[in-house]
């Protein structure tokens, strides 16, 4: 998660993106609904988490980009991730070590379909790719946001965790589907 452009950001989540659509696509309703144990999200359930987690993850990379328009302070597509931000993704990397709790709010109503959460994703990469310009030539590090693990984060370490968070949970369906 060390990247040096925007650019390698974006490649990498393109690549996560491909690995969960080919962890999923031959998926039997059966197996879409498998968990690991009673308190478990099934395979449907952690797709819907991260639809919603990533829409709001897009959200938040526009918004901090917006304020950051206004400041005009030029970026030459560097990413400048923060050495804070990386050490906090080495320590969560291993989702097995190293378990983390969903705020209620991104939490699976279990009511959307598969296809309805790939549509949603879909939609997310639609608006980061809509702001990638953005990203790459304006610097976004005076403003930063909250994250409940990784503490205030600019727009460029957002977008570096949509990836992250995804990459959690290819692992955890994996785990699933060898259970």
């Amino acid at each position: 998660m060390n990247y040096q452009t925007i650019g390698e950001i974006y490649e990498a989540n393109a690549k996560i993106r491909q690995k969960l659509k080919a962890k999923i696509e031959n998926l039997s309703e059966e197996q879409t609904n498998l968990r690991l144990n009673d308190s478990g999200w099934t395979i449907g359930e952690i797709i819907e988490h991260i639809a919603i987690v990533e829409f709001g993850m897009a959200t938040i990379c526009s918004r901090l980009l917006q304020k950051s328009v206004e400041e005009n302070i030029p970026n030459d597509g560097t990413a400048n991730i923060s050495a804070e931000f990386l050490e906090k993704a080495a320590l969560i990397a291993n989702r097995r070590e190293r378990k983390a709790q969903a705020p209620e709010r991104v939490l699976p109503s279990g009511n959307l379909s598969i296809a309805d959460s790939l549509a949603k994703m879909e939609e997310t990469s639609k608006i980061l790719e809509q702001i990638r310009t953005g990203l790459e030539t304006v610097n976004t590090q005076k403003y930063k946001f909250p994250h409940p693990f990784f503490g205030d984060m600019s727009a460029t370490e957002w977008l570096a965790l949509v990836g992250g968070h995804e990459f959690r949970h290819i692992d955890q369906i994996e785990e699933i589907l060898s259970a």
